[in-house]
């Protein structure tokens, strides 16, 4: 009898193994189908939505393609030298304020989910202290924030020191103040942009950050008064504990030609 009981118990043991890899297996398949599919989506939508103005040169983001593919588009950004090239969302769901964590542009659930900025903050970049973008590390195929890693690296870090938002109506040129791991803070709750102190303590924190990883521009002061940061924030690889941002000084404001 016992020996019946240790035969069903292996058998049994066996059985939720395989059970556990078969759900594991297909959870997996399902997460590259979607992160390939979405990374695909993106690369067919800057083929669609990049349009040049009649006087000028340079690319403009055509914002009536974009909000025709999802409404919750507001935004573009581009780092030069990465692979960052997106566009930023701000979710219109009442409860959900980080729902394009898990939401793909064409609102399908899973990684790797958009670039966005949760609705406490304004749209209008210029009205917030601190603009927080949100992504994913995607270190699988080295998508969404994936490239930010690259600023890990002093010399690219140095060699590499601006990047553009685009609005419907603005163009947004900024530089690079700091890249830097942080812990995983909420920094909305966590910091109060609202009040010069609360400000004062962002910057002070993230110039007295020391470690590998990090770098603050020694040439650049940041003036809690009058400066508007953007604030890229993404994990660290293989550390969930910590957040690597990469922090940004509006330099220029353009209006676009109509």
């Amino acid at each position: 009898m016992e020996k019946n009981w240790k035969y069903y118990l292996k058998r049994i043991v066996l059985l939720l193994c395989v059970v556990v890899f078969v759900v594991s297996s297909i959870l997996l398949f399902r997460e590259v189908i979607s992160r390939d599919k979405s990374e695909n989506d993106y690369k067919e939508l800057r083929k669609d939505v990049k349009k040049k103005p009649k006087s000028e040169k340079k690319n403009y983001i055509d914002f009536d393609a974009l909000k025709a593919q999802n409404s919750d588009i507001y935004a573009w950004l581009k780092i030069n030298n990465t692979s960052i090239d997106y566009p930023i969302l701000m979710s219109n769901e009442e409860e959900d304020t980080d729902y394009y964590l898990l939401h793909n542009i064409d609102h399908s659930s899973g990684r790797p989910g958009c670039l966005y900025v949760e609705k406490e903050q304004s749209k209008v970049f210029t009205e917030n202290f601190n603009t927080i973008i949100y992504g994913h590390n995607m270190y699988n195929n080295g998508t969404m924030f994936y490239d930010l890693t690259k600023f890990q690296d002093e010399a690219f870090f140095n060699d590499n020191a601006t990047f553009t938002i685009e609005t419907e109506s603005k163009i947004y040129t900024y530089k690079i103040y700091c890249a830097v791991s942080h812990d995983d803070n909420h920094l909305l709750y966590f910091y109060d942009f609202k009040t010069p102190s609360g400000r004062t303590k962002y910057i002070d924190d993230l110039k007295n950050t020391s470690d590998q990883y990090s770098h603050v521009r020694s040439d650049m002061e940041v003036d809690v008064n009058k400066d508007k940061l953007v604030t890229f924030s993404t994990c660290m690889t293989r550390d969930s504990s910590h957040r690597y941002l990469v922090v940004g000084v509006l330099q220029n404001e353009q209006n676009k030609e109509k």
